[in-house]
């Protein structure tokens, strides 16, 4: 399983310059079959995997304190986390809160742009999840609220569409001007 995460990891800015067009779109593919093969493993390791995704976790924000330059790391995990969000329930698990804290303490700022935009699509599709457990509400519309502004937008934009698709609108009340606010 942490092969799979390793094995999805995006190129560096130094590398990514050298790959073409068809390159980047067959390591698309590839990134897509995998984050299906961690789904499927899933359905075999069910809550195991959280604990595996939680330590590719804590390797990543090692690697990005030593460097940030290392964050391919931390994206690949935060990649799995996202490509296992359908099958996790509204449970509080441990591992999801983990990541959901962990989401909102990364310094976006010093980092690779995708690393954002993978963080803001892992928010949307634990929408469901933050319906159930609404206390995270307010940290998972800072995260994309914060992604409005940057050139991830789009995805942020997704992730704020999911959340307030899935949250029921009593949740989403104290939240309304903040967000038209942030939008205009």
């Amino acid at each position: 399983m942490k092969i799979l995460v390793k094995k999805s990891k995006l190129p560096d800015e130094r590398n990514i310059t050298k790959w073409n067009s068809d390159d980047l779109e067959t390591f698309r593919c590839y990134r897509q079959d995998i984050a299906d093969t961690l789904l499927c493993c899933f359905d075999v390791l069910n809550v195991q995997i959280l604990k595996l995704l939680s330590e590719t976790l804590d390797e990543g924000i090692q690697a990005i304190q030593q460097s940030p330059n290392n964050w391919p790391v931390l994206e690949a995990s935060i990649h799995g986390f996202c490509a296992i969000s359908q099958q996790i329930e509204s449970v509080e698990f441990e591992e999801i809160v983990k990541l959901m804290r962990v989401l909102n303490e990364i310094p976006y700022e010093n980092m690779n742009e995708k690393l954002l935009g993978t963080a803001l699509e892992t928010m949307g599709s634990y929408s469901e999840w933050v319906n159930d457990n609404p206390k995270y509400l307010p940290s998972a519309i800072e995260l994309l609220v914060k992604g409005l502004d940057s050139p991830m937008s789009s995805q942020a934009t997704l992730g704020l569409k999911d959340l307030t698709s899935d949250c029921h609108a009593e949740q989403m009340i104290p939240f309304a001007e903040p967000l038209l606010d942030a939008c205009q």
